[in-house]
């Protein structure tokens, strides 16, 4: 019987130093759903000892852990989301404490890395070296622009961190506009296009 219920688990991130090397959460993220499991890979053993059991035994060849999270799109801890999943980022001061962030896919095959936090009443727990295996943010008229990202990382580590919240901006898919142009550069001339819903899928 369950303990307890999925809206009880706090998530978090950080942003690590070193890749493999787990670190404090830069955020505390409140997600729709939320889910990392440790993944094992298993090398049968089927030699014969004079028995009809067709394996004797596995060994573990591979451990890791992986999972997906949904959540809402917000003005500060989303970023550390994509900056895992281009690899670099640019900042400009736009006004006193605003940025215009921009992000680049990096060239190097090492992006930077995230540790990912999963807190319970049955437990915590870390997971270092996360990587983005995928992201999809979808925007619709009347809801929320979210986005569900998928995670690889080293397996699990128990944690004693405590989950705390920062107040964040959301986004409304009202807010979302599309631009055409036949390069990037012509992005900055390109009439701003309303939507009703649009995907982005990496």
């Amino acid at each position: 019987m369950p303990t307890f219920i999925g809206r009880q688990i706090d998530f978090g991130l950080g942003k690590e130093s070193v890749r493999g090397t787990a670190i404090a959460p830069t955020y505390w993220i409140p997600a729709i759903s939320k889910g990392v499991e440790d993944m094992a890979q298993y090398l049968p053993d089927e030699q014969a000892i004079g028995k009809i059991e067709g394996d004797i035994g596995s060994l573990i060849t591979k451990r890791w852990a992986e999972g997906e999270i949904e959540g809402l799109v917000r003005d500060k801890s989303f970023g550390i989301i994509l900056l895992a999943l281009f690899g670099s980022v640019s900042s400009a001061v736009k006004e006193t404490t605003a940025y215009n962030h921009s992000f680049s896919v990096s060239q190097s095959v090492q992006h930077p890395s995230l540790t990912i936090y999963i807190q319970h009443p049955a437990g915590s727990y870390k997971y270092a070296l996360g990587m983005v295996n995928s992201l999809e943010i979808t925007a619709e008229v009347g809801n929320f622009v979210k986005y569900t990202v998928g995670f690889i990382s080293k397996e699990s580590a128990t944690s004693a961190e405590s989950a705390s919240y920062s107040t964040e901006n959301e986004f409304t898919g009202c807010m979302a506009t599309v631009y055409f142009a036949d390069d990037l550069s012509g992005l900055d001339l390109a009439t701003a296009i309303d939507v009703k819903t649009a995907s982005l899928a990496f």
